[in-house]
């Protein structure tokens, strides 16, 4: 009787290894990461020329996973121009796009310390415009871009690639960007 109950106790607390084990596996993240970045434009359509500028952002994501997660991300975003001297009167321009996006990211060599990944985002980005010379401006653009970067224990730096689209200038948009992402994961 002793050996049949000892037994038994064996098998329950095995199996209720293994089913936590299965919980564990199948059990779902969630990560919050804020952090810094730098952009400047991409394939510019008119006569002014964008510097490099900052911003912030945040990020939510949802590990589905070991390799594969999904979230979204607001960002801000600043940078400064100055038109063509042949445009009368020269004038400065500030840009502050602020965008909101999806993006979905795929994770290689899970489990190691330094994790390198894969990914695309979509979303939209309202531009809102400062001229030194007239009035302020703001156009709505639709974007979406590959991205690439690395983990490194709770760091991840991102190359991010925003193609934006309006009706006005095609994909070929003063608002299209690459930004060098640096964020720390909570």
């Amino acid at each position: 009787m002793k050996k049949a109950t000892i037994s038994l106790l064996i098998l329950i607390l095995s199996l209720s290894a293994n089913s936590l084990k299965a919980q564990n596996f199948a059990r779902h993240n969630f990560e919050i990461g804020a952090g810094i970045n730098l952009s400047n434009i991409l394939l510019a359509k008119g006569s002014d020329e964008r510097g490099i500028g900052g911003g912030l952002y945040f990020e939510y994501r949802y590990n589905y996973n070991k390799n594969l997660d999904f979230g979204g991300q607001i960002n801000y975003r600043y940078s400064e121009s100055t038109t063509a001297p042949m445009i009368v009167p020269s004038q400065e321009i500030i840009y502050n796009p602020i965008g909101l996006k999806g993006i979905v990211d795929y994770n290689m060599l899970s489990g190691k310390l330094v994790r390198p990944f894969i990914g695309a985002s979509a979303g939209t980005i309202c531009s809102l415009i400062s001229y030194s010379v007239s009035q302020n401006d703001s156009a709505w653009f639709g974007t979406i871009g590959p991205r690439i970067g690395v983990n490194i224990w709770k760091i991840r730096i991102c190359l991010d690639f925003d193609f934006a689209y309006n009706f006005d200038y095609g994909f070929i948009s003063p608002d299209s960007s690459m930004a060098l992402n640096i964020s720390f994961g909570f």
